[in-house]
């Protein structure tokens, strides 16, 4: 076990003022568990999923819109339009009309995202002919949709459209669980072959390519170029009289692909993007077919974004263990702050890394850090409090706990006041007494000696049979040490005077006191083993004060002290504490004689 004061080193002021308090603490864990608490019902997974989302969805408005290409535009049967031509559904007439008005402004290829999946009455028999005499007209610059039914079963155009255009793609999109649309299939295949989305193969045939050779990849997250309007959208209304009044036409769809959809209210299903609730499914697949022409296909390293997670995360941790707490707050945000720039950055130029994990591992190594640190602290002044509880007065102790620095690590020279007491006559008293008593005695005798000490805010250092040790000056700094010893010894002797009365009455003896007191230089810290060790006091200055005790004795006194003590209580400004000279004397192992003091 290394000694308690390793712990102590370099213990910042941070989790004291911060994770280090009870109440920081209390304050973070409940603002954690009132964000975490919704997500207490779910799966990892889910929140996993819910949490990139919500980060993707946030990635998206921090870039904000971007310019698409221009070469691909959206043509809508919007309200107008339906206001004026009718329903799409039951006029397949006004389509046929809205091909070849899109072909003559210069479009380059068409894409329908509408189904013509249902038969129209006889009535209207004329008007599929005409569809199908357009779609036969235009088939090499035309590309029908097709859809999954909620079953994964095909909807396809009728025979008598798809049997002429041969190129077709479809229009399903997976929504995420909070219904938002984030991703998009570019092919998939089976027993029939390789099929593509809409946008792939509006794009493959505009480029005369294989789908397969424009993305290299099944699928992406969809790169939205921002909010309903963003790409260029035209009325399908405003088409066809553009063509049948060529004198006000402003509109150039020269070399453009146009994907041809449904934006009326009611007439089709909205879908919710990063950008907003409710946009056109066409807006979609005309925002994918862009990304795919201008390829700005958003690129998605997994292998090399999880390299550069573990390895950013694990620089924090090894790095983050030789800072304070206060330089580790600093690094994490820090580092947070460059990395979501990075981040941010990467996104806007097109790389999407799947970053959460790193957030993730951020914000558990901040809390499982600072976590461990302040039950480490917690654990440190818990020890200290009981370590030191012993032979410090209460508020002497919590002023350490508060601030442990005020130890050093394995002791420290400086300038005390030290003094020895024991029981006077203790052999006579010891032979007169049962052990049991004796030892009662002694507890009672030191329990009052010891409360005189804490008063006075000394340190008891330990009791050796009938005598004990204290100190003034440590571990806190007391410029006054000296008196306080001195006032501490006085109060002691009148504490004893004040019970010799009850001490005569229970054991049949009377306790005397005899007292030695120096001050100067002595070595304090924790000394011992590592096995047990006890914070104390080393020096020539401590041998002093112990042979100047057992002189009371022979002088037949009860209080002495040295004249550096009486010189350093002088040097305070306060009134001088009455003493006798005791003149000069040569302590026991000393050649140099020392002028004594008895305090009266």
């Amino acid at each position: 076990m290394k000694p308690f004061f390793y712990k102590l080193k370099k213990v910042s002021a941070f989790p004291r003022s911060f994770l280090g308090k009870e109440l920081g603490g209390f304050v973070l864990l409940a603002v954690l568990g009132i964000y975490f608490f919704p997500l207490a019902s779910q799966s990892p997974f889910q929140v996993k999923q819910k949490l990139q989302h919500s980060l993707t969805d946030l990635k998206f408005k921090w870039r904000g819109p971007q310019n698409p290409s221009g070469d691909v535009v959206v043509v809508a049967f919007d309200d107008k339009s339906i206001a004026s031509l009718g329903k799409w559904k039951s006029n397949r007439q006004t389509v046929a009309l809205l091909m070849d008005s899109l072909i003559k402004l210069g479009a380059k290829n068409i894409a329908l995202d509408i189904l013509f999946s249902e038969p129209e009455p006889e009535s209207q028999s004329r008007a599929d002919r005409l569809l199908q005499a357009t779609f036969k007209k235009y088939h090499s610059q035309l590309t029908l949709a097709w859809a999954f039914d909620s079953d994964g079963n095909k909807t396809l155009n009728l025979p008598l459209f798809s049997h002429e255009v041969p190129t077709q793609g479809f229009i399903n999109a997976t929504k995420d669980a909070d219904g938002v649309i984030r991703r998009i299939s570019y092919h998939f295949t089976d027993r029939e072959g390789i099929h593509p989305s809409l946008a792939l193969a509006a794009i493959s045939q505009r480029l005369q390519r294989p789908s397969e050779s424009l993305v290299s990849t099944s699928q992406s997250s969809i790169n939205f170029y921002g909010p309903t309007g963003t790409l260029p959208t035209y009325s399908a209304l405003d088409i066809i009289l553009a063509v049948e009044d060529s004198s006000k036409n402003t509109i150039n769809l020269k070399n453009k692909t146009v994907f041809v959809g449904v934006t009326a209210m009611g007439e089709v299903d909205q879908v919710a993007t990063p950008f907003e609730s409710s946009v056109p499914g066409v807006e979609v697949q005309a925002t994918i077919a862009d990304r795919i022409l201008s390829n700005t296909v958003p690129k998605e390293p997994l292998r090399l974004g999880w390299v550069l997670i573990m390895v950013l995360s694990f620089g924090l941790w090894a790095f983050g263990k030789r800072l304070s707490n206060s330089q580790l707050a600093l690094m994490y945000g820090g580092a947070l702050i460059l990395f979501s720039g990075l981040d941010g950055l990467a996104f806007k130029l097109n790389y999407h890394f799947d970053t959460l994990l790193f957030y993730l591992n951020a914000f558990f190594l901040v809390l499982s850090t600072y976590a461990q640190r302040y039950l480490k602290d917690y654990r440190q002044k818990t020890f200290l409090r009981s370590a030191f509880s012993k032979y410090l007065p209460p508020d002497v102790v919590s002023t350490l706990v508060a601030n442990p620095d005020a130890l050093k690590l394995g002791g420290e020279k400086k300038e005390i006041t030290i003094l020895f007491c024991d029981i006077r006559q203790f052999t006579q008293i010891s032979e007169k007494l049962e052990p049991a008593e004796l030892n009662q005695l002694l507890n009672e005798v030191f329990t009052l000696l010891t409360e005189v000490i804490f008063q006075f805010q000394g340190t008891v250092d330990k009791y050796i049979g009938d005598a004990m040790m204290a100190f003034f000056g440590a571990p806190l700094n007391q410029p006054d040490h000296a008196l306080r010893a001195c006032q501490a010894a006085l109060e002691m002797r009148n504490a004893i005077h004040k019970k010799t009365k009850e001490f005569k009455e229970a054991y049949g003896v009377d306790i005397a006191l005899g007292i030695g007191i120096n001050s100067g230089l002595a070595h304090v810290g924790n000394m011992g083993s590592r096995l047990r060790f006890n914070y104390t006091a080393l020096g020539d200055s401590v041998n002093i004060a112990s042979r100047i005790e057992a002189l009371n004795q022979q002088l037949g006194t009860t209080i002495l002290t040295t004249e550096h003590t009486l010189t350093a209580i002088q040097k305070l400004g306060v009134p001088p504490l009455a003493s006798r000279d005791m003149g000069e004397h040569v302590l026991k192992g000393k050649s140099t004689p020392l002028k004594l003091f008895e305090l009266v």
